[in-house]
């Protein structure tokens, strides 16, 4: 929801309070999205990096998920109460790269807990997750229009106060219920044993018949 809404609605706050245009001002609208992909990046590096050194994988998900949610959150905040452009886009920079950090908790935890179909359940996922986005819009435009226009920093406070609920209460579910567990584990492994099991390539799956790789890291999910 909050991605969605920055997206779509930066260049109005940046024309409403502070009567910057796009075409004026392209490197402070370009660096929230710098800092975005930077955010992934480094994000994933850590959250490998954690689990390389003997964090256990669901609580390395669960940590960077909530920190990215209400990192994300309480930046966005600070950019609504900014006195400047610069700061105000350094709020949003920071707030994107730590939005990002999501993409290390919940969205890789697919490919945890369901190897094999994970492109499915991936773009199930990104589907539903499109409404939001959808909703999203003519919830701002009427916040914006009832809270005092473009140029109220409370309408704004508001606009980016709904999508910081939204990710923290994503964050909490994905805390409370989130595994690493792999759903695809065949039958005898047992979730003690420190071996790795490996199918190579070329070998058929018991349920499709179809050629893949499945490892699994049961010193993973102890």
């Amino acid at each position: 929801y909050a991605w969605y809404v920055m997206l779509s609605w930066m260049p109005t706050f940046f024309r409403g309070s502070f009567d910057l245009s796009l075409e004026g001002s392209p490197l402070i609208l370009a660096s929230p999205f710098v800092a975005s992909w930077l955010g992934g990046v480094l994000g994933g590096r850590a959250s490998d990096l954690l689990v390389a050194r003997g964090f256990r994988t669901r609580h390395v998900r669960k940590a960077m998920h909530l920190t990215g949610a209400l990192g994300n959150g309480l930046f966005l905040q600070l950019a609504a109460r900014s006195n400047s452009a610069a700061s105000a886009a350094l709020c949003i920079s920071l707030g994107a790269f730590l939005g990002r950090l999501q993409n290390s908790g919940y969205w890789v935890n697919m490919v945890d807990v369901c190897p094999e179909s994970a492109a499915t359940v991936m773009g199930m996922s990104n589907t539903m997750g499109t409404i939001p986005g959808i909703v999203g819009q003519p919830i701002t435009q009427a916040i914006l229009t009832r809270g005092g226009g473009e140029k109220s920093a409370t309408a704004w406070s508001i606009v980016f106060g709904i999508g910081a609920a939204v990710g923290a209460t994503g964050a909490l579910i994905f805390c409370a219920f989130g595994d690493d567990v792999s759903l695809d584990r065949p039958a005898g492994v047992d979730a003690d044993h420190s071996d790795v099991v490996a199918e190579s390539v070329g070998l058929r799956h018991s349920s499709g018949g179809r050629p893949g790789c499945r490892v699994y890291s049961p010193s993973n999910v102890a």
